[in-house]
């Protein structure tokens, strides 16, 4: 094994030899070559060779050397190891010069954020499906909350109060009064009437067509 730059170049210079060929550790693909011209100098070999270490860094890989660009015969091949700057040793299982610890690191953190968020998504679910049953299991409640919601602003003119002619603490204890009977009716008619919005627009819209007729069936009432 040879390690270190500087052992590199000495291995090379001793062999007399221009032409190079980088793997990775592996030997799964080719990380570069000094190429094959004929006017490589060894001077230009080298400092090929130091820029493509200098990219991949530290991490050990397979170097190939030999006098000419043919590699089926007479090349010399080792494994080679850079050294990080803080000297500590690279693991032997790199990935074009990055650590299996390195990649490890980032496929976990990948995982992580995917798992968080599938399970934001399965929360996002959970609560629409809570909120689908509740609506399903309270039909009626719904509906008469919708009804009340529509009449309540004119609870003061359908019990006949003025608010101009009480004080505010009287007229608010009023207006409480009357609101409890308007969902006490509506309570009654929205379990009897499945039609009940429907029922109350048409009832206006006949009290205001026909006021006269209104007040008389009301008044048949009791």
């Amino acid at each position: 094994m040879i390690v270190g730059v500087n052992d590199l170049f000495e291995w090379i210079k001793l062999n007399d030899t221009r032409y190079w060929r980088l793997f990775t550790y592996t030997k799964s693909s080719e990380l570069g070559n000094s190429g094959n011209s004929e006017n490589l100098t060894s001077q230009g070999s080298t400092e090929r060779l130091s820029r493509l270490l200098d990219i991949h860094g530290s991490a050990r890989y397979i170097i190939q050397i030999n006098k000419a660009y043919s590699w089926n015969k007479g090349h010399l091949e080792s494994t080679l190891e850079i050294i990080p700057k803080d000297g500590q040793p690279v693991n032997e299982a790199t990935i074009s010069g990055i650590s299996i610890e390195s990649v490890n690191a980032q496929v976990k953190e990948g995982i992580d954020k995917f798992k968080v968020e599938q399970e934001l998504k399965l929360l996002i679910e959970e609560n629409k499906e809570l909120k689908k049953e509740n609506q399903e299991a309270n039909p009626l409640e719904k509906r008469f909350d919708s009804i009340l919601g529509i009449i309540e602003p004119y609870i003061p003119q359908i019990m006949g109060f003025q608010k101009a002619s009480v004080n505010v603490a009287g007229f608010e204890k009023e207006i409480e009064a009357a609101q409890e009977k308007v969902e006490k009716a509506l309570t009654i008619l929205n379990e009897i009437d499945p039609d009940l919005p429907q029922t109350l627009t048409k009832l206006a819209s006949f009290a205001q067509r026909d006021p006269a007729k209104y007040n008389t069936y009301k008044n048949l009432l009791g």
